[in-house]
């Protein structure tokens, strides 16, 4: 009974987990796309440097919060299982 109630909280936080990678890919891909979209020759370098430079920090954070918020959640449910 317990493996059962072990297999569905990894579950759980696997697809949880993944729910948010695909969330943060797809966010990213959007922004990168738009910026595509919105390039023009009277870009001047500086706006691309602060572009790149945010989706890094985008992605660091966001991927940082996403590993704390799954050992959370995994931490909970071990909790209550």
């Amino acid at each position: 009974n317990s493996s059962i109630f072990r297999l569905l909280k990894d579950l759980t936080v696997f697809f949880l987990f993944n729910s948010m990678n695909i969330l943060n890919d797809s966010v990213f891909f959007y922004l990168f796309i738009y910026h595509l979209l919105s390039h023009n020759k009277s870009h001047r370098l500086c706006n691309h440097y602060f572009l790149y430079t945010f989706f890094f920090i985008y992605l660091c954070f966001f991927s940082i919060f996403c590993f704390a918020l799954t050992l959370f959640f995994s931490h909970f449910l071990c909790f209550i299982i």
